[in-house]
């Protein structure tokens, strides 16, 4: 399987878990409760799927610096944000 079908679905699944639309998702929007979501996919289609932070920034019409600051982030984000 290609990396952006991979990714695709990971998409699709947080989507759903979610309760996003996964067109929300790879919009432009950056409102918290789609950055939240967005985030979580990019860090688990690059951390644990190993997918190529320029295909995930492709996958989510983004620059691929802001998959650098997702991974970044991530711990302080969820620092905050636990479920």
């Amino acid at each position: 399987m290609k990396q952006q079908e991979e990714f695709n679905q990971i998409l699709d699944i947080t989507s759903e878990v979610l309760q996003v639309p996964k067109l929300l998702l790879t919009s432009k929007n950056r409102s918290m409760h789609l950055a939240i979501p967005r985030a979580i996919a990019c860090v688990v289609g690059m951390k644990d799927a190993m997918i190529k932070k320029e295909i995930v920034a492709k996958c989510i019409n983004r620059h691929r610096t802001a998959t650098y600051h997702y991974l970044y982030k991530h711990d302080e984000f969820f620092k905050y944000h636990a479920p």
